[in-house]
């Protein structure tokens, strides 16, 4: 736990954390939750192993579960996936920041935690900016999990996460109320071959090469499809 700072209702004053606060604890193994433009996510370490383990614990999480995290810049993004081709890195700056998580081939030094050996990672970068701060103040990347109990309601308040997760987690990142949410899009372009040009699930037939969708959350599949449309991207 933290030095005490500004204080938030319903939560201890010892809990919660500034960002750099977050990001020392982070670096350290810790786990910490913080704010996005969904609800709050559980922010550690996506290289540490222990760090990953205590995510499943405190969560309660079936390991079988993939963790997606989050970047703070398209850079970074060479660092966890294969190299995409042309027409998807258009794509991907189409919507980034934003609210759509992209599962992408991962590197095979990816830890197979993070992938649940799936050999696939999911990734946004958000439009949050303490989010990105904080990923980017721990070295560029922090995993996203959902800030709640397996089975219980996703959090959109620092209070709410106190409330079920107590001092389980190591702090809580200092930020306003997230608004109500559905929680980020997930698209799977993993499938996808580099350098292939991509084309709608509503276009012509070739599944190798049409993003799917996984979940529809905040943003609507269909608003993609123009993206997709524009000059074969």
């Amino acid at each position: 736990m933290s030095k005490k700072i500004k204080s938030c209702r319903g939560v201890s004053p010892y809990a919660l954390l500034s960002l750099d606060q977050a990001a020392r604890l982070i670096k350290k193994g810790g786990v910490v939750a913080y704010p996005t433009e969904t609800f709050y996510g559980l922010g550690a370490d996506p290289k540490n192993k222990k760090a990953l383990g205590r995510i499943y614990r405190i969560k309660g999480r079936e390991k079988g579960k993939p963790v997606s995290i989050i970047i703070s810049s398209l850079k970074e993004l060479q660092n966890w996936v294969e190299q995409p081709g042309s027409s998807l890195r258009k794509l991907i700056k189409s919507v980034w920041p934003g609210r759509v998580t992209f599962i992408f081939k991962a590197k095979k030094n990816v830890n197979s935690i993070l992938t649940a050996k799936t050999g696939t990672i999911g990734i946004r970068i958000p439009p949050h900016l303490k989010a990105r701060q904080l990923a980017q103040k721990v070295g560029g990347a922090i995993t996203a999990t959902s800030a709640n109990l397996s089975g219980l309601p996703s959090c959109f308040s620092a209070k709410e996460v106190w409330g079920q997760m107590g001092d389980k987690i190591d702090g809580i990142v200092r930020g306003r109320s997230c608004k109500p949410s559905k929680g980020s899009t997930i698209v799977d372009v993993s499938h996808i071959a580099v350098g292939a040009p991509l084309q709608p699930e509503a276009g012509p037939p070739l599944e190798d090469a049409a993003p799917l969708l996984i979940r529809q959350g905040d943003v609507p599949f269909k608003a993609l499809v123009p993206t997709l449309q524009r000059g074969n991207v």
